[in-house]
Protein backbone atom coordinates (compact mmCIF):
# COMPACT_ATOMS: atom_id res chain seq x y z
CA UNK A 1 0.00 0.00 0.00
CA UNK A 2 1.73 3.51 -0.77
CA UNK A 3 1.35 6.45 0.59
CA UNK A 4 -1.94 8.59 1.07
CA UNK A 5 -2.42 12.45 0.98
CA UNK A 6 -4.66 14.26 2.40
CA UNK A 7 -6.16 14.95 -1.40
CA UNK A 8 -6.69 11.06 -1.08
CA UNK A 9 -8.58 10.92 2.08
CA UNK A 10 -10.83 13.93 1.20
CA UNK A 11 -11.82 11.98 -2.05
CA UNK A 12 -12.81 8.75 -0.66
CA UNK A 13 -14.19 10.62 2.82
CA UNK A 14 -16.15 13.44 0.93
CA UNK A 15 -19.66 12.03 1.19
CA UNK A 16 -20.71 11.52 4.72
CA UNK A 17 -23.88 12.10 4.35
CA UNK A 18 -25.99 9.17 3.07
CA UNK A 19 -30.21 9.05 3.07
CA UNK A 20 -32.55 7.40 0.47
CA UNK A 21 -35.39 9.63 -0.79
CA UNK A 22 -37.59 8.71 -2.68
CA UNK A 23 -35.84 5.28 -2.93
CA UNK A 24 -32.52 6.57 -4.07
CA UNK A 25 -29.61 6.85 -2.57
CA UNK A 26 -28.14 10.12 -2.11
CA UNK A 27 -24.94 10.74 -1.19
CA UNK A 28 -23.94 14.48 -0.16
CA UNK A 29 -20.81 16.06 1.26
CA UNK A 30 -19.93 17.00 4.81
CA UNK A 31 -21.88 19.91 5.75
CA UNK A 32 -19.60 23.14 5.57
CA UNK A 33 -18.05 24.72 8.42
CA UNK A 34 -21.17 27.78 8.27
CA UNK A 35 -23.83 24.89 8.18
CA UNK A 36 -22.57 23.68 11.35
CA UNK A 37 -22.11 26.67 12.79
CA UNK A 38 -25.39 27.33 12.27
CA UNK A 39 -26.58 24.08 13.78
CA UNK A 40 -24.50 24.45 16.58
CA UNK A 41 -25.98 27.36 17.75
CA UNK A 42 -29.02 26.42 17.03
CA UNK A 43 -29.15 22.91 19.03
CA UNK A 44 -27.66 24.96 21.94
CA UNK A 45 -30.66 26.95 22.56
CA UNK A 46 -32.84 24.33 21.78
CA UNK A 47 -31.04 22.80 24.66
CA UNK A 48 -31.18 25.23 27.01
CA UNK A 49 -35.14 25.54 26.33
CA UNK A 50 -35.27 21.60 27.30
CA UNK A 51 -32.92 21.77 30.30
CA UNK A 52 -35.30 24.44 31.67
CA UNK A 53 -38.44 22.46 30.18
CA UNK A 54 -38.60 19.30 30.08
CA UNK A 55 -41.02 18.14 27.40
CA UNK A 56 -38.74 16.38 24.68
CA UNK A 57 -35.58 15.26 24.06
CA UNK A 58 -33.45 17.29 20.50
CA UNK A 59 -31.23 15.39 18.67
CA UNK A 60 -28.96 15.91 15.51
CA UNK A 61 -27.63 14.93 12.40
CA UNK A 62 -26.17 12.16 11.55
CA UNK A 63 -29.14 10.41 13.42
CA UNK A 64 -31.33 8.51 11.07
CA UNK A 65 -35.31 9.06 10.72
CA UNK A 66 -37.06 6.16 9.32
CA UNK A 67 -40.40 7.21 7.61
CA UNK A 68 -40.40 3.83 5.74
CA UNK A 69 -38.07 1.80 4.06
CA UNK A 70 -37.81 4.37 0.79
CA UNK A 71 -37.67 7.22 2.68
CA UNK A 72 -34.72 7.64 5.41
CA UNK A 73 -33.72 11.18 6.45
CA UNK A 74 -30.94 12.84 8.16
CA UNK A 75 -32.59 15.94 9.39
CA UNK A 76 -29.92 18.38 10.53
CA UNK A 77 -32.12 18.66 13.70
CA UNK A 78 -35.20 17.24 15.05
CA UNK A 79 -37.40 17.91 18.46
CA UNK A 80 -39.34 14.56 20.02
CA UNK A 81 -41.56 15.50 22.28
CA UNK A 82 -42.24 13.18 25.75
CA UNK A 83 -45.41 11.76 24.43
CA UNK A 84 -43.94 10.98 21.13
CA UNK A 85 -40.99 9.06 22.76
CA UNK A 86 -41.91 5.51 21.44
CA UNK A 87 -40.30 6.19 18.16
CA UNK A 88 -36.54 6.80 19.66
CA UNK A 89 -35.20 3.37 19.38
CA UNK A 90 -31.37 2.92 18.16
CA UNK A 91 -33.06 5.24 15.34
CA UNK A 92 -36.03 7.28 14.65
CA UNK A 93 -39.00 4.93 13.53
CA UNK A 94 -41.98 7.69 12.72
CA UNK A 95 -42.47 11.62 12.13
CA UNK A 96 -40.14 13.54 15.08
CA UNK A 97 -42.46 16.41 16.37
CA UNK A 98 -39.98 19.38 14.52
CA UNK A 99 -37.50 18.94 11.99
CA UNK A 100 -35.21 21.73 10.86
CA UNK A 101 -33.01 21.40 7.30
CA UNK A 102 -30.51 23.88 6.61
CA UNK A 103 -30.10 25.15 3.42
CA UNK A 104 -27.09 24.47 1.14
CA UNK A 105 -27.10 24.66 -2.42
CA UNK A 106 -26.80 20.84 -2.97
CA UNK A 107 -30.17 19.74 -0.72
CA UNK A 108 -32.12 23.27 -1.69
CA UNK A 109 -34.23 21.22 -3.95
CA UNK A 110 -35.08 18.26 -2.15
CA UNK A 111 -35.33 20.18 1.45
CA UNK A 112 -38.16 22.42 -0.15
CA UNK A 113 -39.64 19.43 -2.48
CA UNK A 114 -39.32 16.11 -1.43
CA UNK A 115 -38.50 16.16 1.79
CA UNK A 116 -40.82 18.54 2.44
CA UNK A 117 -43.67 16.71 1.10
CA UNK A 118 -42.48 13.64 2.99
CA UNK A 119 -42.80 15.50 6.47
CA UNK A 120 -45.97 16.30 5.81
CA UNK A 121 -47.32 13.31 4.48
CA UNK A 122 -45.68 11.63 7.56
CA UNK A 123 -47.38 14.47 9.96
CA UNK A 124 -44.48 16.03 11.12
CA UNK A 125 -45.89 18.65 13.03
CA UNK A 126 -43.47 21.50 12.53
CA UNK A 127 -40.65 21.76 9.52
CA UNK A 128 -38.18 24.73 9.75
CA UNK A 129 -36.08 25.57 6.51
CA UNK A 130 -33.05 27.30 7.52
CA UNK A 131 -31.20 29.34 5.08
CA UNK A 132 -27.97 30.89 6.25
CA UNK A 133 -27.18 32.54 2.77
CA UNK A 134 -30.12 35.09 2.98
CA UNK A 135 -29.93 35.05 6.69
CA UNK A 136 -33.67 33.67 6.34
CA UNK A 137 -36.05 31.29 8.58
CA UNK A 138 -39.43 29.76 6.90
CA UNK A 139 -41.36 28.31 9.40
CA UNK A 140 -44.41 25.51 8.34
CA UNK A 141 -46.62 24.31 10.91
CA UNK A 142 -49.19 20.82 9.52
CA UNK A 143 -52.56 21.77 9.68
CA UNK A 144 -55.67 19.47 8.87
CA UNK A 145 -52.94 17.55 7.16
CA UNK A 146 -51.19 20.17 5.19
CA UNK A 147 -48.45 23.03 5.61
CA UNK A 148 -49.23 26.18 6.20
CA UNK A 149 -46.52 29.05 5.98
CA UNK A 150 -46.75 30.02 9.65
CA UNK A 151 -43.29 32.44 9.58
CA UNK A 152 -40.82 34.10 7.20
CA UNK A 153 -37.78 36.03 9.71
CA UNK A 154 -34.69 37.79 8.19
CA UNK A 155 -31.85 38.01 10.23
CA UNK A 156 -33.75 41.00 12.15
CA UNK A 157 -36.56 38.85 13.27
CA UNK A 158 -37.32 36.48 16.33
CA UNK A 159 -38.39 32.58 15.65
CA UNK A 160 -40.56 30.79 18.05
CA UNK A 161 -42.35 27.32 17.67
CA UNK A 162 -45.84 26.69 18.51
CA UNK A 163 -45.21 23.48 20.18
CA UNK A 164 -42.10 24.79 22.42
CA UNK A 165 -43.93 28.00 24.26
CA UNK A 166 -42.11 30.35 25.42
CA UNK A 167 -38.83 29.44 23.25
CA UNK A 168 -37.88 32.83 21.43
CA UNK A 169 -34.73 32.60 19.61
CA UNK A 170 -33.60 36.00 18.01
CA UNK A 171 -32.16 35.31 14.36
CA UNK A 172 -28.39 37.53 15.16
CA UNK A 173 -28.08 34.79 17.46
CA UNK A 174 -27.90 32.08 14.46
CA UNK A 175 -26.67 33.95 12.09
Amino acid sequence: MGTVTYEDLLSELKIQHVQIIGGMIVREPSPTYGHQSVLQRLVLRFGRYIDHNPIGVVCMSPLDVIFDPREIYQPDMIFISSENKDIIGDFIHGAPDLVVEILSPRTLKNDRGHKKNTYERYGVKEYWIIDPANEAVEIYVLHNGAYRLQLIENHEGVITSSLLPGLVIPLSQIF
